[in-house]
Parts: structure tokens; sequence; C-alpha cells
């Protein structure tokens, strides 16, 4: 638990630092970005304040500016005034009238960084003392630097822009990274049980066959022979199970294809039913099927469906007090239900509670269910795979009934 926990954490901080280190590369490009333009003069808010300088030129009759440039203040909506050394304003082009005539010391230094009332300015030095052109309100943001308003708008929609989007790459980037983790630990969960059960399978494969040649050997005992077919039919058991373990991970990791066809449940279940006693698994069998369930065809995995309805009789057969069974198949809510019903004499509520959420697999559970090994887990799976599922209930007292239910909508096809 704890190990899962700092892992996680690590995770956690390695993204976050991640993603703070990739919003401030963003960040920094951006405002190079922002820096190159106001270089180029692309997006700028203010006249050129170096060529107002130089043609604003004085003659014996006072100051004259050239024409480019009183087309430059009109281009920008701008004005200019020239301040002389005692703070007064000695000329001037299209100040508005809350500009002051006069300026102290300090009033000069304070515009000279920020703005002349509500008007961003720029300055220049000259022998005759200070130019200033001034901007329209709202046109500039002048604060330590001078950066156009449109260039402000870029950065502050393009700054959440990136920011969100780095950290959602962050965000997939580290779930990539587990969903590799989890892929590499079910390829190594797989080679693992691949490589038990060809181990298993192996010398299991010679039990039973010397156990199958010592239970026909008619010179062998009686006892001797059906020691022999115990040992065949334990062998049986282990090799079934390791093929349910199998199935059942390969349905768990998706790594199972589903060959989908269609599949008459009728048939089916009556050629399962025919197995069954033939092979003298049942002393007794009885197969009910409802009239209106004859005729369905079902889109489904036949070998995968046949696999559940074995391990659901073979199940029954196991558990219950008999070696009879009840087969069913009957429709409800679009839904087609395949039944097993046996007997199971002091069947309590809990337990039946217990079978309906997941069978035990060690032991005994507290109301006394014994173990079912990976048979009903993996009809489960087989139900799920199929958008299906399985229950329990139990039709009278004394009897067990396993349901396995499967959607019939998109699937109910009867025959005409």
């Amino acid at each position: 638990m704890i190990k899962h926990l700092l892992r996680g954490i690590g995770i956690f901080s390695g993204a976050l630092i991640l993603s703070l280190g990739l919003f401030m590369v963003a960040f920094l490009g951006l405002a190079g970005y922002a820096g190159y333009l106001t270089h180029q003069d692309m997006g700028a808010a203010a006249v050129p304040i170096r060529l107002l300088s130089q043609g604003l030129t004085t003659d014996a009759g006072g100051y004259t500016l050239a024409p480019e440039c009183q087309d430059l203040l009109s281009e920008y909506s701008a004005w200019a005034i020239l301040i002389n050394d005692e703070g007064e304003i000695i000329w001037s082009q299209n100040k508005p009238e809350d500009i002051p005539d006069h300026y102290t010391l300090s009033d000069v230094a304070s515009f000279t960084h920020w703005y002349l009332g509500d008007y961003p300015v720029t300055v220049w030095n000259r022998a005759d003392g200070l130019l200033v052109a001034g901007s329209p309100p709202g046109m500039q943001w002048k604060y330590n630097l001078t950066i156009s308003i449109a260039i402000m708008e870029l950065l502050k929609r393009g700054i959440p822009t990136f920011f969100f989007t780095l950290l959602i790459s962050v965000i997939l980037l580290v779930i990539l990274i587990l969903h590799y983790g989890q892929k590499k630990r079910d390829r190594a969960r797989s080679g693992w049980i691949d490589g038990i059960s060809h181990d298993i399978r192996t010398p299991l494969a010679i039990i039973m066959g010397k156990a199958e040649a010592l239970s026909t050997d008619s010179t062998l005992c009686g006892p001797v022979a059906q020691d022999a077919n115990a040992i065949l039919t334990a062998s049986q058991n282990v090799r079934d199970l390791i093929s349910d373990l199998n199935l059942t991970m390969r349905l768990d990791y998706a790594m199972e294809p589903l060959g989908l066809e269609s599949v008459a449940p009728a048939p089916l279940l009556r050629a399962l039913g025919a197995e069954v006693l033939n092979s003298g698994l049942a002393s007794s069998l009885e197969i009910n099927i409802a009239a209106e369930a004859e005729k369905l065809i079902l889109r489904a995995d036949p070998s995968l469906l046949r696999r559940a309805l074995l391990n659901l009789i073979q199940n029954a057969l196991r558990h219950g007090s008999e070696n009879t069974l009840t087969l069913g198949l009957t429709t409800r809510r679009r839904q087609v239900i395949f039944t097993v019903t046996n007997a199971w004499p002091g069947l309590t509520p809990s337990q039946l509670a217990q079978l309906g959420t997941a069978p035990p697999t060690r032991g005994k559970s507290p109301d006394g269910l014994a173990p079912h090994g990976t048979g009903l887990t993996l009809v489960r799976r087989i139900a799920a795979v199929h958008k299906g599922r399985l229950a329990f209930t139990s039709p009278e007292a004394g009897r067990l009934q396993a349901e396995l239910w499967l959607p019939s909508r998109r699937w109910y096809h009867p025959f005409p």
C-alpha cells in the first residue's frame, strides 16, 4: 500500500514539475515572440518619437512640424508637446484640453516612466527641451516597459491556452506511461502463466496416459483399476483448471478475440445435455425450452458460450447433492436466459447472496459455502464479454438455479 502511494506521489510530482517546466518554456517563447513583434513595429501603438523629433524644426518664425510627421500624428491619433527647461510648453500639436501647460520636475519624472494623466506617452530629450508624444487612453500598457495592447491581448489569450494544452499533454503522457507499464506487466503475467501451464501440461499428459493405460489393463485387480480411474479423473480436472485459468486471464486482458457467429441456443443446449448424459456425468437430466426460445438466433462466440454452459453444468454436478440436473432456456425482457438447476438442500439466503457476488476461492466462506475455483469466474468473464451477466436464484426450497443472461436486443431474429 505504501509502495503504491509513494509511487503515485512520485508520478504526480514528476508530472507537476514537467508541466511547470513546459509552461515556463511556452511563456518565455511567447514573450520572446511578442518582443520580436514589438521590435518589428508590428502592433505598435505609439508614434515613432525619433522621427517626430527629427521632423520638428525651429526658425525665426517659431517651430514647424514636417508634413509627414503631422501625418504620423494623425495616423496614430496622437498628440505632441515640447517642454522647455522651466516646465513651460513652448510648442504643441493636437494637445488635448486636459493636458496641463506647466510641469514641475516631479511631474516630468513621473510621466517619463508612466502616464501623463490617462495618456501613455513617450519622451525624447532635445537641446531645446523635452519632446513628449502621447497616445489615446487604452492604446498602450505602460509600466516599466511599453507593450502594445494588441500584443497583451495575444498574451492574455495565448498563455491560458498554452497552459491547459500543456497540462492536458502532461496528463496524457502520464496516462500513456502508466498504460505502457500496465501492458508490460500484463505481458509478463501472461508469459508467466503460459510458461507454468506448459510446464504442467507435459507431466500431466504422461500421468493421464499412464492412468488411462492402467485403468484399461485387464490384468489388474479392481481396486487398482479404480485408483487409476480416480487419477485419470483428477488429472482431467487439473487440465480443465489450467485451461480455465488461461482463458480467464485472456478474457480479463482482452487478449481473446471474440468470434461472433449466429448461434441457435436451443439446439446448443440439447447437444450439451446429450453430451453430459453420454459421458455419464449425470444420471438424470431434464431439458425445458420455452416455446418462444425455440426459434431464437443469438450473436455470440459459440466456443465461449459452450464453455460457459459446460462449466455451469460441471459446477452443479460437482457441488450439488444429487447427480441430476435440469437445463432450461427462456426469454425475459429481451434477454435470453440459460438456466442450470440442481438440488442443494439447506441452501440459505446468505449462501445464495454469496454466490451472486463472487465465488469463494479459498477455504469456506463465513456461511460455510464450499470453494468453486475458477469455474464460475470464467463464466462471469464470458458473460461480461457478451454484455451479459451470471445470476443465482432459488426457484424452490432446496434447489439452486444458475442463470446465464445474454442480451437479445439487435440479435433477436426468429426463423421465418
